[in-house]
């Protein structure tokens, strides 16, 4: 069946399978309506933790989703899906939302929980790792792989900033407070390193190097150095807000704290924001200890 629509409505036929899809398809419009990602009791639950402000960061989140559908809408509602499990995933996503200041989400390790990435550290393959995280402790190794002289990890030893890339431990001498907010950057596929300080705004130390191939398979391990697919060192109640992980031969990692429901069980996991929507690939990454645990603490707004 054809419908003739009416000069003010633009002109022209449109068959009904398509009118049936909305009003918005017959007056012109072939997006998707912004009020259908999110639920009712989601779009509460936001309003519930923003205030006021609760209906500005739907509107985003929406405009967000909107934006992803345009060329992907597969990975738009596997995405919408997800916050409709878990509603602060909102305050992840690096939305830009007037007049609001977005509260930073972090999972808290408890100096025992720990996530095995799944990337490996090979020959040709080198790593990019963007880490921001807050609590960080003294003598604690943030992320990392490989053995021991053989490192590749961020963290904070002697109260000062250190790193290592391959075979080079450096202590940057940059005094590092341990109750600031850092996004620390360790490249060696272009070989550079850099730390970012959220408190300040201000960068606190950067430097380059010669980056070296790997000569052995080690995974990356976030909340601790690790020795091997099991084995932790230094690992201390640090909290992540997102980790970013890109290897040389372009795969990338994307993860962010969720609440994975489990029938009425809550586990608090990472989600891989770059695995949405691709099929076999791997969305949730648990602890991988024997024992511990992760927290996500509830969002405070406004942010203190």
């Amino acid at each position: 069946m054809v419908y003739a629509r009416r000069a003010s409505e633009g002109g022209g036929a449109v068959r009904l399978t398509n009118m049936i899809r909305g009003a918005q398809v017959v007056f012109g419009g072939l997006g998707p309506s912004w009020f259908k990602w999110l639920t009712k009791a989601i779009q509460a639950a936001i309003v519930g933790a923003f205030g006021g402000d609760g209906w500005a960061v739907i509107k985003a989140t929406n405009a967000y989703l909107n934006g992803i559908a345009a060329t992907d809408p597969t990975k738009a509602q596997a995405l919408a899906a997800f916050i409709n499990e878990d509603p602060m995933m909102v305050c992840s996503l690096g939305l830009s939302v007037e007049g609001v200041t977005m509260p930073i989400r972090t999972l808290n390790g408890d100096g025992t929980a720990w996530i095995n990435t799944g990337f490996l550290l090979n020959d040709g393959h080198n790593l990019k790792m963007t880490v921001r995280a807050s609590n960080m402790q003294q003598d604690i190794t943030l992320c990392g792989a490989g053995a021991v002289g053989g490192s590749f990890y961020v963290g904070i030893i002697a109260g000062k900033h250190y790193y290592a890339y391959n075979y080079y431990d450096v202590n940057t001498n940059v005094t590092a407070y341990t109750d600031h907010d850092y996004t620390m950057i360790m490249d060696n596929i272009l070989g550079s390193y850099s730390v970012y300080d959220h408190t300040t705004r201000q960068m606190d130390y950067s430097t380059t190097f010669n980056p070296v191939s790997r000569k052995s398979a080690k995974p990356l391990i976030l909340f601790a150095y690790a020795t091997g697919q099991t084995s932790v060192l230094n690992a201390k109640p640090t909290h992540i807000a997102y980790a970013e992980i890109e290897r040389s031969n372009g795969d990338k990692k994307h993860f962010v704290p969720f609440k994975k429901k489990d029938g009425d069980n809550v586990i608090n996991c990472m989600l891989d924001l770059e695995a949405i929507g691709v099929d076999g690939a791997t969305l949730f990454y648990y602890n991988g200890a024997a024992n511990g645990q992760f927290t996500i603490p509830d969002i405070v707004y406004p942010t203190p």
